[in-house]
C-alpha cells in the first residue's frame, strides 16, 4: 500500500525597504485567515487555494503580494504555482513577476541554481536566499558585478522551500524556489 507523506512548510513574507513592517495578514482565496498575522505562515496542504499576504508599514501604507496557488502533487512534495499555472499538480517551474529581467532555474533545484540577467547586471546590488523560517542562507553582493550569469551551489541546503530575493536600485525580484 502506497502512503502519501505531506511535508509541512512555511510561507514567509520578506519585506525590503526603509519602512518597517508593523503587521501582517495572510489571505486565502481573497479572505483574511483568522489568526494568521505573523511574517511566517504554515498553510494546511490538504486545502489548496490562492494565498497572499498583506503587509502594513509604519508609514500607514499597505502592500499585498501577488496570489500564489498552493497545490501538492503525487510526488508527494508540495508545490507553489502562480495563479493560472499547471493544473496537473506537477512541479515544473514557478514563475513570479519579474520587473528587473531575472531568470532563476532549475526549479526545483538540486545541486546548483543558475541566475541569468536579461541585460547586464549593472544596477543589481544584492542577491539573497532565505529558507522557510526566514533565515538568510545565501547572500551575494553583486554591486560591482556586470556578469550576465551567476551559478550558486545549493547542494548543502536541506530539501524544502526557499525565497530568492534580488535587489536592483528601487526594483526587487522575488521567487519561490524548491530544493529537492
Amino acid at each position: 500500500m502506497l502512503q502519501t507523506q505531506i511535508i509541512p512548510f512555511n510561507l514567509t513574507a520578506h519585506t525590503v525597504g526603509a519602512e518597517l513592517a508593523t503587521s501582517f495578514q495572510w489571505v486565502k482565496n481573497g479572505e483574511d485567515i483568522v489568526g494568521a498575522v505573523l511574517p511566517n505562515f504554515r498553510p494546511d496542504l490538504s486545502h489548496p487555494g490562492n494565498y497572499s499576504v498583506k503587509v502594513r508599514y509604519d508609514n500607514g501604507c499597505i502592500a499585498e503580494s501577488d496570489d500564489m496557488e498552493l497545490n501538492y502533487s503525487s510526488n508527494p512534495s508540495p508545490s507553489l504555482l502562480n495563479r493560472g499555472g499547471g493544473a496537473d499538480g506537477k512541479v515544473l517551474h514557478i514563475s513570479d513577476k519579474n520587473s528587473i529581467g531575472v531568470s532563476a532555474f532549475p526549479n526545483p533545484m538540486k545541486a546548483s541554481l543558475e541566475i541569468i540577467f536579461k541585460n547586464s547586471a549593472s544596477g543589481i546590488s544584492k542577491l539573497m536566499l532565505f529558507d522557510m523560517t526566514g533565515k538568510l542562507v545565501v547572500k551575494r553582493d553583486l554591486s560591482e558585478s556586470n556578469l550576465y550569469k551567476h551559478k550558486i551551489d545549493v547542494s548543502s541546503l536541506e530539501s524544502g522551500f526557499y525565497t530568492l530575493v534580488i535587489e536592483g536600485g528601487s526594483e526587487k525580484f522575488s521567487k519561490i524556489l524548491i530544493k529537492d
